[in-house]
């Protein structure tokens, strides 16, 4: 599957043969016009409408001081997308080893939406397939002191809620993608 879609056309589906990854450029760096491809997952507690919603640190190159209920980031070089959900989860939160279920893969591209992504997100702001999962857990989660300023578990009620509201920034891609999440039913 190509996954050349526009961002008013999300839908790059998730399917056993479908590699986002291979049609895409890949870039660490967020200067560039190049697509980066990003995995990120929604962590929920098992059997509820329970998610965590972490808030960056207000010292993140890009992005910094907002909320997303995703943990995720860019590829490492060489590394697949479920991977690298399972590495930045791990790193963000501290949770690992659990099984992450594939859900879309969604092409972002900040400045065809009219998004404004900040200081160090590239001339064009951020242009990414964000490949995005979820996963259960019921332990305990550990946030990265250098990543995550603060966070905790949100109902689906207090998400909805908090989303898009002045009193919560949201990271702009996570915003996209969480509302999709939730008019798709997933959540």
């Amino acid at each position: 599957m190509n996954c050349s879609s526009t961002a008013s056309s999300p839908a790059c589906a998730p399917s056993s043969s479908t590699s986002c990854s291979s049609s895409v450029t890949l870039s660490r760096s967020t200067g560039s016009a190049a697509w980066s491809v990003i995995g990120s997952t929604l962590l929920d507690r098992s059997y509820t409408d329970v998610l965590t919603v972490p808030r960056r640190t207000p010292t993140k190159l890009v992005m910094p001081g907002l909320w997303d209920c995703l943990a995720g980031g860019v590829l490492d070089e060489g590394e697949q997308p479920d991977d690298c959900a399972a590495r930045e989860l791990g790193e963000e939160l501290g949770v690992s080893g659990i099984a992450l279920e594939k859900l879309f893969v969604y092409p972002f591209d900040a400045a065809a939406l009219g998004v404004d992504t900040g200081p160090g997100s590239g001339p064009h702001g951020l242009r990414a397939h964000v490949h995005v999962y979820q996963a259960f857990w019921d332990g305990p989660v550990v946030h990265q002191p250098s990543e995550v300023a603060e966070g905790g578990w949100w109902t689906m009620e207090q998400l909805r809620r908090r989303l898009g509201s002045p009193e919560y920034p949201w990271v702009p891609d996570g915003l996209w993608i969480t509302r999709r999440w939730l008019a798709a039913g997933v959540g």
